[in-house]
């Protein structure tokens, strides 16, 4: 369960805001009919300085035409967490927002999530996710010890701040490593609940579209998480079971399905 600890939510209403801090990491497989339309109007945004998108399935690329935004492509699907890793390589502004390409995200959440941050003069806040627990479609946030099945979906970070996710994991748990290095740092982790009219499946379109040939990457990834897990852990990190529950939860949830 999520802790109930909670946290100002008057936070990014009417606060002063940077224009063109935010850079946008968003890696795709072109699957998601919405996407090219979503990422186009996101573009518009005024926080919005660059959207990154990484190009995991050329032979289907779109072509976006505008100035903010960035393809980023190898050539071959990288998977997730090399496209992260490889967008906050090429990110030059303050804050950074890893983004699922099936996210049809507001302003006003991107707003948020750069005020809490940008309010926050102590650098107290590690990493922002998201959480759909509450049952409102008003903007809150709250301190969390673990993510939930969400959180992942969109992370708000400083990009000076970023962890680098070993390159063996390349689509499971990189949402953990960052999460979990954050605290390693004495950082509280936040999840904001409640954004109004934001679309997102349960799992990624993406990785549903092709899970069959993805399952063998996720055993290997769970597998490789559990021994960085417990590299990290000898850096004296207490919660040991929250993780382990999530991970598990997680598999349960796509074998499941």
């Amino acid at each position: 369960m999520l802790a109930e600890t909670k946290v100002n939510t008057q936070i990014g209403k009417g606060y002063p805001l940077i224009d063109q801090c935010l850079t946008v990491i968003v890696p795709t497989l072109w699957k998601v009919e919405s996407f090219p339309k979503c990422i186009m109007s996101l573009a518009e945004s005024n926080i919005v300085s660059r959207i990154l998108v990484i190009d995991n399935n050329p032979a289907q690329s779109v072509q976006l035409s505008h100035p903010k935004i960035d393809i980023l492509s190898k050539g071959v699907n990288i998977y997730v967490n090399p496209a992260w890793n490889l967008g906050v390589k090429h990110a030059s502004s303050r804050f950074t927002c890893l983004l699922n390409d099936d996210i049809n995200t507001t302003d006003e959440l991107l707003e948020y999530a750069v005020s809490i941050l940008d309010n926050d003069r102590d650098e107290i806040v590690g990493l922002i996710g998201m959480d759909w627990s509450a049952n409102d479609n008003v903007l809150s946030h709250r301190i969390v010890n673990e993510r939930n099945n969400h959180f992942g979906t969109a992370m708000f970070f400083r990009t000076k701040d970023y962890s680098l996710i070993p390159g063996q994991l390349k689509v499971w748990c990189g949402d953990d490593y960052l999460l979990l290095r954050s605290q390693l740092r004495g950082k509280q982790i936040v999840a904001i609940s409640a954004y109004g009219p934001v679309e997102s499946n349960q799992f990624s379109r993406s990785i549903n579209s092709d899970r069959k040939r993805l399952n063998p990457i996720l055993k290997r990834d769970l597998r490789l998480w559990h021994g960085v897990y417990r590299r990290l852990l000898l850096l004296r990190y207490r919660p040991v079971s929250t993780l382990y529950e999530a991970i598990r939860d997680k598999v349960f949830r796509i074998f499941s399905a």
